[in-house]
């Protein structure tokens, strides 16, 4: 299962297009910009989906992203199943 996790905490569940994994286009969409991936030691099943120039065009604090990723963490981002990213 793939999660989006939204800035107020929100989460909702979301699925490739395809029914089969994402494109590089469908995370873009999500993060709204480029994407980073940040691997979770404790979720080794997981990634996490981030804008990569978050930080730099002032994307608003995720605080319920940045516990998981143990890190500052800003946006809204995707905790993606490893096996769904192409």
């Amino acid at each position: 299962m793939s999660i989006l996790i939204k800035i107020d905490g929100t989460k909702e569940i979301i699925d490739p297009k395809d029914g089969n994994k994402f494109s590089l286009e469908e995370l873009q969409e999500i993060v709204e910009g480029y994407i980073e991936f940040i691997h979770l030691p404790d979720r080794p099943d997981k990634t996490l989906v981030v804008n990569e120039e978050g930080k730099l065009i002032n994307k608003e604090y995720n605080p319920a992203a940045s516990i998981l990723a143990q890190r500052p963490i800003v946006g809204q981002v995707a905790l993606i199943d490893n096996s769904k990213i192409k």
